[in-house]
């Protein structure tokens, strides 16, 4: 390779580790995976996930609302199609 070709590879290597934008581009596709991971695990085994405690974990995560057991926030009005 041309020494001016490794030169600007160099640069611009040290460009990328002094930039703030790819870590926290990083950091963010990290945190999304981890969110994601940690939502399949609360679904892939509720009763372990309920005695853990992380089912409210998940709720304050998602910024749903505090309920009753079994209630919704806010009341369902009835499908148009429940007749037919």
């Amino acid at each position: 390779m041309p020494a001016e070709l490794v030169a600007a590879l160099h640069a611009e290597a040290l460009k990328l580790r002094r930039s703030r934008v790819p870590w926290a581009t990083a950091g963010a596709v990290l945190l999304a995976g981890a969110v994601g991971a940690f939502f399949m695990f609360v679904l892939q085994d509720v009763d372990r996930a309920r005695t853990l405690g992380l089912l409210g974990t998940k709720a304050q995560l998602t910024g749903a609302p505090r309920t009753g057991r079994g209630t919704s926030p806010s009341p369902r009005r009835p499908s148009r199609w429940a007749g037919s």
